[in-house]
């Protein structure tokens, strides 16, 4: 290598263990300062990974040991190279913050080096209403200390009421606390790392770096695994995880299970949201309370639209405290064609199973799918049978059928339309599909548990007495009246229409010059 691009590389050995203390890293100074160097180690096979290193833990001890070569101490500074733990330096050179990145509210794991922008913290005069200052910055970012006990506490929010002292309470006055454990009480300084970078540090590594013999290259104490996973803590009190990856075929909906994990020692209460690009995520509850260490799978359901590679939903979950948050994003395919492992929506049990009917009243034949499954054709004023449904969310793709021309033998689908619908436990829903200026237009008729309801498709508007004895009334065409538990309906003087007591819904359509009643149920 020119000797002229030799000071600007610096040289990583990743191995599996280098001593019998389990220490993650190792870095070595050259000839550009006390710390400044080109040469450094990670160990991946030590008991702080537990024979698995994550990417942030990774992608932490590297940013770590690279911050040594680059003139970072663990304090920030040469003059704090002994001080750690500090609570005011939100850097990945403090052991705090190594293999977790630091909290702030915009990123909970961000692998930074601190902009030095937080005030001093005198030991010997603490203030645990105020936290940290100043507020524009301490706001972002979260805080860890040591306790007098030196348990480790933390990440908790900064700017306001930190308890010091670890006695459960916002205590006033000004306590005296040795809040990084160093046996002294002095005053702890943030560091701005990033102005005060070396970028031409010496090294021997390789052959690569400064002249100078092996033996003046000093070695950078780095804690053993112990000490290290101590300090870090996991940030994530919250855990929130989905499928990550997965397919669907578009304009068809499929299950998807989201879990929740608190990881507290007392309940909490999370709220939910969620984003999607592509493709309806629903079914997720906007709060959920969870128990201590409580997990729950929350059955959503993804809806798809037209195919794409790249759309994708996220849930987020938080319950108002700077790391007491968690996201998860599940990016989806939405393929063209049938997916042969989509999830299925759960098969109906007759405890809970709603119904879904559609009606044609458009006076074209039709095609009507639920769910991606394989479609069944209409005609006019047809009625379909009622498919038992789930509760929660289900999808129809009404297409119109067209003929093909002469000159083809195939048949084309066209003015496709697309229905949503959520449905409670028992609930009869029909879809009432019809014509308005040439488009296919989708009216859903709601009947709600124990409710029996009548729809007439009668042209025009007709006299329609319900029960024996009962007033008439004018209903008009696509009108739904209630009927609570009669079982016949006249239509004018003369044409009388049977319902039977345990159809939810009748429709009343006019078939070669006859009313007839078609009746449909859930049960």
């Amino acid at each position: 290598m020119p000797s002229q691009r030799a000071r600007i590389f610096h040289f990583a050995l990743y191995i599996g263990s280098f001593d019998d203390d389990g220490h993650s890293g190792d870095s070595r100074a050259g000839g550009g300062g006390p710390f400044a160097g080109r040469d450094l180690v990670l160990a991946y096979d030590v008991p702080i990974f537990d024979g698995d290193v994550s990417n942030i833990e990774e992608a932490g001890t590297l940013m770590h040991e690279l911050g040594h070569n680059l003139g970072l101490s663990h304090g920030g500074s040469l003059q704090d190279a002994g001080v750690n733990y500090k609570p005011n330096y939100p850097s990945v050179m403090n052991y705090f913050w190594q293999t977790t990145g630091v909290a702030k509210s915009s990123n909970l794991a961000l692998l930074d080096y601190s902009e030095g922008t937080l005030d001093s913290v005198d030991e010997n005069s603490l203030d645990e209403h105020g936290g940290l200052g100043p507020d524009p910055f301490a706001s972002d970012i979260a805080v860890k200390w040591r306790c007098p006990s030196s348990q480790r506490r933390g990440p908790l929010p900064s700017a306001f009421d930190v308890d010091w002292n670890c006695n459960g309470a916002i205590d006033a006055g000004s306590p005296a606390i040795d809040v990084n454990a160093s046996s002294t009480l002095t005053v702890l300084r943030d560091h701005d790392d990033w102005s005060s970078l070396v970028y031409d540090g010496g090294g021997t590594l390789g052959g690569a770096g400064d002249p100078g013999a092996a033996s003046a290259v000093t070695p950078v104490d780095e804690p053993d695994s112990a000490e290290l996973k101590g300090a870090s803590h996991d940030l994530h009190t919250v855990d929130l995880s989905g499928p990550g990856q997965l397919a669907i075929q578009s304009h068809t909906s499929a299950p998807v299970t989201i879990t929740i994990t608190n990881h507290h020692d007392d309940q909490r209460t999370y709220n939910l949201a969620t984003t999607a690009r592509g493709v309806q995520i629903g079914d997720v509850p906007t709060q959920i309370t969870l128990a201590a260490q409580e997990r729950r799978a929350l059955a959503a359901t993804l809806t798809a639209n037209a195919p794409t590679d790249s759309a994708f939903f996220e849930v987020d979950a938080e319950s108002g405290g700077i790391v007491d948050a968690d996201s998860a994003i599940t990016e989806v395919t939405v393929a063209d064609q049938n997916v042969v492992d989509q999830p299925k929506p759960q098969t109906a049990h007759s405890a809970d199973a709603g119904g879904l009917v559609a009606i044609d009243d458009s006076r074209a034949a039709l095609r009507i799918s639920v769910d991606g499954a394989h479609p069944r054709t209409f005609v006019a004023h047809a009625v379909g049978r009622v498919a038992r449904t789930t509760p929660g969310t289900h999808v129809l793709r009404i297409s119109e059928v067209v003929k093909a021309s002469k000159n083809s033998h195939t048949r084309a689908s066209a003015k496709v339309t697309t229905v949503r619908l959520r449905f409670a436990a028992r609930q009869l829903q029909a879809v009432l599909v019809t014509r308005s200026r040439g488009k296919l237009q989708a009216r859903v008729i709601k009947v709600a548990p124990g409710v029996r309801a009548l729809l007439s498709l009668l042209p025009g508007t007709r006299q329609i007495s319900i029960g024996g004895n009962a007033k008439a009334r004018r209903v008009g065409h696509g009108k739904v009246v209630q009927v609570g538990s009669a079982t016949t309906v006249r239509i004018g003087v003369r044409r009388r229409v049977k319902m039977t007591a345990r159809a939810q819904l009748t429709v009343l359509v006019q078939q070669d010059g006859h009313v007839v009643g078609l009746v449909r149920s859930v049960a």
